[in-house]
């Protein structure tokens, strides 16, 4: 299970639009899901960077860290690493947006294109 858990004075910046690029690897469908249609494509098309306060959903807590982080996270570390990781991969898997493979599709049509070739080389 992924866990976003940030300082409070932490910020994060989704700018691969800026690239030329969408996220890949079912992140799409993931922010989606997680904080609705609507503030997903704020989030990406703005692309500039937020405050734990301007990600909504998006972050599942905050506070000081490490304790926060280690409170957060205590169940999950019971837990083997390796069923961790076949359990995400098995969740990833069943995402809808993933199984069709458009966001891969899209992804693939923009990584390396004029754009993205032009937005790196600055």
């Amino acid at each position: 299970a992924a866990q976003r858990v940030l300082a409070p004075h932490a910020r994060v910046g989704l700018v691969r639009s800026r690239l030329g690029v969408i996220p890949g690897w079912g992140g799409l469908a993931r922010l989606v899901r997680h904080v609705g249609p609507t503030a997903a494509l704020g989030l990406l098309t703005s692309a500039t960077a937020r405050g734990p306060e301007g990600l909504g959903a998006f972050v599942d807590a905050t506070g000081p860290l490490p304790a926060s982080l280690d409170a957060h996270l205590a169940p999950v570390l019971d837990v083997d690493p390796a069923v961790v990781r076949a359990l995400k991969g098995a969740v990833l898997a069943e995402s809808p947006v993933v199984r069709s493979g458009e966001e891969a599709r899209v992804f693939g049509r923009l990584w390396g294109a004029g754009l993205h070739r032009a937005r790196l080389a600055r």
